[in-house]
């Protein structure tokens, strides 16, 4: 290995060799470990040494682990010990739980502390837990409060829903607060889910979309009214600004936008179906204005929630949602995502006259368009979409010809197979004849079957 062997030569410029440890820690290869090893003894600079634990660190290999935990016993700078600390997050076992509870001691110094929790929490050992809760009794520091917290939750601690419960409903610092909900909603046990619903009344913006966050990484299914409920009262919420540029009433709109965007997502996984009116609430067009940069903000988080609600329409089965894409905030959109998006979630209802609906958008002006357009038209299954296609494989973009191309073979359409011939062997873009090959392929296999 290159770098290995300038190592060997020896290299003797400190910058290039702190350079060769990082890049060999990065690359993972484990016949760097001995001389990575070697490097905690025999180099004599501190930050020379720190960059080899933090290699060996990311190597994560066995034998490393006792050459780390010994480096640690030793009285090095803290630079050092940061990067052991660091390192032994890679390893679960016992001793590496040891020694890494050892720093959580009151008479170690804070940045120590952190590495420490920061390293329990990432190497996952379960038995950390109990550790963890109990400094978080004694700790009077804000950074390592919320440190530990994130370790629970990384740990998914069961047992520390009730703790960070108590902080979530009563902590007056928004910082912890904000974290210990992210937490309940990372660990699959305990109550945590019905904390995470009452805190959807939270006052804070931050505490909702942290509710609702967690409430879609736990599957709530539960939740759903109680998410409902708070995406009908956002959507009341218009309270625009008689000024764009005042500021408070700006970020509040601004929040609860970037909720109702979270909650959107969230009920698209969790059912869909159930959000339909919610969809079609905030996939309307707001008149609003754009007279200066926070109103421009303003408009352009709106547009991005338009886009989440569009793509929620597809999968509520729906002819509320089918009638709505089709119109004026659909495809009668100027703006052409917006109609490639409508396009798509048409596709996904399949409801009867899609093909029928969809074809035209073969030859529109956009290329967004006219690539969906193509995509949508092959995942419909309706043999009646071929002659659209056929009119697709002859695009100036190569994106819509491609797509084009594998539409085909999802349709089964074995008598465009000449024309796939003729565009696997003269289409001027590789990507497309490879497209044309590979649906060829498809198409020859079925016709033998």
């Amino acid at each position: 290995m290159p770098l290995l062997k300038q190592l060997a030569s020896p290299e003797p410029d400190p910058t290039v060799r702190a350079e060769i440890y990082e890049a060999l820690g990065r690359l993972g290869q484990s016949n760097a470990l001995p001389s990575l090893n070697a490097c905690l003894t025999r180099e004599e600079k501190p930050n020379l040494r720190a960059t080899c634990a933090i290699a060996l660190g990311r190597i994560a290999a066995p034998e490393s682990k006792s050459v780390l935990l010994s480096a640690l016993e030793e009285q090095k700078t803290a630079v050092e010990q940061t990067a052991i600390l660091w390192a032994l997050g890679s390893y679960q076992d016992t001793a590496v739980l040891s020694a890494l509870s050892a720093y959580l001691a009151r008479d170690v110094d804070i940045a120590l502390r952190l590495q420490a929790i920061r390293s329990l929490g990432r190497a996952g050992n379960k038995g950390a837990a109990p550790v963890l809760r109990g400094a978080f009794a004694f700790s009077s520091e804000l950074e390592e409060q919320v440190a530990i917290v994130r370790a629970l939750g990384q740990l998914q601690d069961a047992e520390a829903v009730s703790l960070l419960t108590i902080v979530a409903q009563t902590e007056e610092e928004i910082w912890l607060r904000f974290e210990a909900v992210v937490a309940l909603g990372t660990i699959r046990g305990g109550d945590g889910i019905a904390t995470l619903i009452a805190l959807l009344d939270d006052p804070l913006p931050a505490i909702q979309f942290a509710a609702v966050q967690g409430l879609r990484e736990r599957r709530a299914q539960g939740a759903l009214p109680s998410l409902l409920a708070l995406g009908q009262k956002l959507a009341g919420q218009i309270d625009q600004p008689d000024s764009p540029t005042s500021s408070e009433p700006l970020q509040r709109r601004l929040a609860q936008i970037e909720i109702q965007r979270e909650l959107l997502r969230t009920v698209t996984e969790l059912a869909p179906a159930q959000g339909l009116d919610l969809y079609l609430n905030m996939a309307v067009q707001e008149d609003l204005p754009k007279t200066d940069l926070a109103a421009l903000k303003l408009a352009a988080e709106r547009y991005e929630l338009r886009r989440v609600a569009l793509y929620g329409l597809g999968y509520t089965d729906s002819t509320k949602a089918e009638a709505f894409l089709r119109g004026p905030y659909g495809l009668g959109e100027r703006d052409p995502r917006l109609r490639a998006l409508s396009l798509r979630s048409l596709a996904v209802l399949g409801f009867p006259e899609a093909v029928t609906v969809i074809t035209p958008y073969v030859e529109d002006q956009s290329l967004d368009v006219r690539l969906q357009a193509a995509v949508a038209l092959g995942r419909l299954g309706d043999p009646a979409a071929v002659p659209a296609l056929l009119v697709a494989l002859t695009d100036g973009s190569s994106l819509v010809r491609r797509e084009a191309a594998q539409s085909l073979a999802y349709l089964g359409a074995t008598t465009t197979i000449p024309t796939l011939e003729a565009l696997a062997d003269t289409d001027p873009d590789e990507s497309v004849r490879a497209a044309a090959s590979d649906s060829l392929k498809l198409l020859r296999n079925k016709e033998q079957n």
